[in-house]
This record gives C-alpha cells, structure tokens and sequence, in this order.
C-alpha cells in the first residue's frame, strides 16, 4: 500500500540531532556534503560551552540533554564524551550516597523533551540516564556502572519489578534494557511483566505508568 504522505518528510534537512540520525540512517544522506555540513555545525553546537569538568553548566540535565545528542550523532565515545560521562557518574555516586544533597533541578517534560525519560523524582531519573548512556557510550562494564546495575537489580527483584513510581520506574528500565547483561537481568523481567498487568484491553497503559 502506497502511503499518501512521505514520513521522513519531518526529517528532510532537520540539523536536529535525531534529524541527522533519521537522514544519515533512513535517507541515505551520510555521505552527502550537505548533510557533513549540518553534522559539523550540530556536533560543535552540542560541544560548545563544555566545562573543563565535562558537563555543562553543571547541570544534570544539560549533559544528559548533550551526550544524548552525542549519541545520536558522534556515535562513538570521544575525549569530550568520556569527560562527561565521567562528570555525571560522579552525579550519579552521589546521589544515590546515603548523605546527598537533594539537586534543585526541575525534571519536567520540557527539560526531558528529545529524551527517552519520563518525569519524576531525580534520584532515578540521574541514575536511569547515568546507566543509559554510558551503556551505548561504551562505558556498560566500568565497575562503577555494573555495581550500581547490580544494586538496582536487587532492589528490582525485591519490589517485584517496580523501583519507584511508574514513571521512576521506567527510567531505570530504560536504562537495563541497553545494557548486555542487565537486559536479560530477573528484574528487567519482572518489570516488563509488572507493564503487563496494567496494560489496558486496548494495548496501551492508564495514566498512571507515565506519572510520578
């Protein structure tokens, strides 16, 4: 069946990161000067303003917002991608340290727009995108990332799939089905299987799988 419109047409010279993605991956425009050209000037965008520490504005959600353009378009872990993901596992460490301070950053939907998480408390939230992208930024077996995967996964099995609210929840999710191992780990099971019992007739979930 022909389609009556083009679904790439979104994509269709977007410099965005996902734009890039979609156009190099779907469109075939990788090798093409004028998509090298929007690649170079989105990638130094992303890279601009980083601090000698790796984040940016020593924000947990600017360098989670950046590496994940990264990711999408470098691909490949650098000297700028390993400074940050340096900088926000030591974000990480702390807040999940019995003593940490609590962070005053908002996790609305506007500041997780363009990012696979969901709202919610900002513990998970760090943590799930912490283990996320250093997962598919070649960091899935630093001693750092597998101690707290194995912490995470204990937790899950003892909650029978749930680490938190809905919303918290799939953040951690998020972050165990990238990872090699912790994606075929009991309490990514047990969380898939906890989806399933509120999923609806219909095939999709209540309101309150998205909310805190």
């Amino acid at each position: 069946m022909r389609l009556r419109f083009d679904p790439f047409q979104v994509f269709r010279s977007s410099k965005t990161p996902v734009g890039l993605y979609a156009r190099k991956k779907w469109l075939g425009e990788g090798n093409t000067w004028s998509w090298q050209e929007d690649f170079q000037a989105t990638v130094a965008a992303l890279l601009a303003g980083q601090a000698e520490a790796g984040s940016w504005g020593h924000s947990n959600v600017a360098t989670i917002q950046r590496l994940f353009g990264l990711h999408l378009t470098v691909r490949s872990r650098d000297e700028p991608i390993n400074k940050a993901l340096e900088w926000l596992m030591g974000q990480a460490c702390t807040v999940l340290s019995p003593r940490r301070a609590g962070t005053k950053e908002r996790f609305g939907p506007q500041a997780l727009k363009g990012l696979p998480f969901t709202p919610g408390c900002s513990s998970p939230l760090i943590t799930g995108a912490t283990l996320f992208l250093a997962s598919i930024l070649g960091r899935e077996n630093d001693k750092r990332i597998l101690s707290s995967y194995e912490r995470l996964g204990l937790e899950g099995i003892k909650r029978g799939g749930r680490w938190c609210g809905w919303s918290c929840s799939n953040n951690i999710l998020r972050a165990f089905v990238v990872h090699p191992q912790y994606s075929r780990h009991e309490a990514t099971a047990l969380a898939v299987e906890a989806l399933a019992r509120v999923q609806d007739s219909s095939g999709g979930w209540l309101g309150q799988v998205s909310a805190h």
